[in-house]
């Protein structure tokens, strides 16, 4: 899990730095940033035999837009840790 939390930080950081470059604006550069690493976060998760459309879609829903709260907490921190002991959490949870 901590390589997932490194993951979506260091593509926040590419993404953001990317979207600032261009626009210049320091909110728009973190929502494009965050919308772009959570939708690829829930992307990364998507199992091609595990079904159709519907699952591509499910894992961007559940998976991007579910862990925009762990990542709203590495925000709102500035700390990866506060983000893992949440993912950690999740993932614990019996589903």
């Amino acid at each position: 899990m901590l390589v997932e939390e490194l993951f979506k930080f260091a593509l926040f950081i590419l993404v953001l730095a990317l979207t600032y470059k261009l626009s210049g604006d320091r909110k728009i550069s973190i929502v494009c940033a965050s919308v772009v690493t959570l939708v690829i976060f829930g992307a990364s998760h998507f199992q091609p035999n595990m079904g159709g459309w519907m699952r591509v879609v499910s894992d961007i829903i559940i998976r991007g837009v579910g862990s925009f709260f762990d990542f709203y907490a590495y925000l709102k921190t500035k700390n990866i840790w506060v983000s893992y002991f949440i993912h950690l959490f999740y993932d614990i949870i019996p589903c």
